[in-house]
């Protein structure tokens, strides 16, 4: 990160922020998610959720080119 900080994320964690390089949708994300750990969509939108909500927070996501900010 450009401020000297480490992020560590487990295994779920790692597959998302991959998926996130690609221009999948949030249907899409929970689908690949619930697929690839063997849950059901519910609870891979839970976690999904959460963990993007984690990213927010440390200001570690922004907008897709074209995208708008929130």
């Amino acid at each position: 990160l450009d401020n000297g900080r480490v992020i560590i994320v487990n295994e779920v964690g790692s597959y998302i922020v991959q998926l996130l390089a690609s221009t999948m949708t949030h249907a899409q994300l929970v689908e690949s998610v619930a697929a690839e750990f063997e849950v059901s969509e519910a609870q891979a939108t839970i976690d999904l959720d959460q963990f993007l909500g984690e990213l927010d927070i440390e200001q570690l996501l922004e907008p897709a080119a074209g995208q708008p900010e929130n």
